[in-house]
């Protein structure tokens, strides 16, 4: 295997790791519903692609790993300058109207009015200038929009940001809302 670091053993139940030639993540799991949800983010990455939502490509996947491509920037829950907190909090509210407003026709996964995330907090939006993309996209389908944007408002407003503050919460918002 190629030089990495892990990254993370998610609340999912799998491993992430970056490979350190830049050339991407593995995501593996071993036990059934944690190799059935990296099965399900590669589906769910596939279709978010086709519809040209902004997530990482799928370089290669097989049951339980799944292989993708670096994407530029960094997650939203790091740590901004506080005079970038503001943007950072337009960013997630803009980008979620975004995939709400897809269209729902075809979409296979789940059942709801809209697109969604189904874990769209801080750390799953990573941002660069000029692109942003969504990532751990395994529970992505249609579902209720109040879903992704509570667990968008807990990830603000929880102790594991604390760099964002409830006017932060209320900009993500106004700028869901347009």
């Amino acid at each position: 295997m190629k030089p990495h670091e892990v990254v993370t053993h998610g609340h999912s139940g799998a491993r992430v790791l970056r490979f350190l030639d830049g050339s991407g993540y593995l995501k593996s799991a071993v036990d059934g519903a944690a190799a059935d949800l990296v099965d399900d983010e590669r589906e769910r990455l596939l279709w978010l692609r086709s519809r040209d939502v902004a997530v990482p490509a799928v370089i290669d996947a097989g049951r339980g790993w799944l292989h993708t491509a670096a994407v530029p920037g960094r997650p939203a829950s790091d740590p901004w300058p506080p005079s970038s907190l503001d943007r950072v909090a337009t960013i997630m509210g803009e980008t979620l109207r975004r995939l709400h407003s897809l269209d729902p026709a075809g979409c296979p996964f789940g059942a709801g009015p809209v697109v969604g995330h189904g874990d769209y907090c801080l750390p799953n939006v990573i941002i660069a200038d000029g692109s942003v993309h969504l990532i751990d996209v395994g529970r992505a389908g249609l579902l209720d929009p109040r879903s992704d944007i509570e667990d968008c408002l807990e990830s603000i407003r929880g102790p594991f940001n604390p760099q964002f503050a409830e006017p932060h919460a209320q900009r993500f918002l106004a700028a869901y809302h347009g």
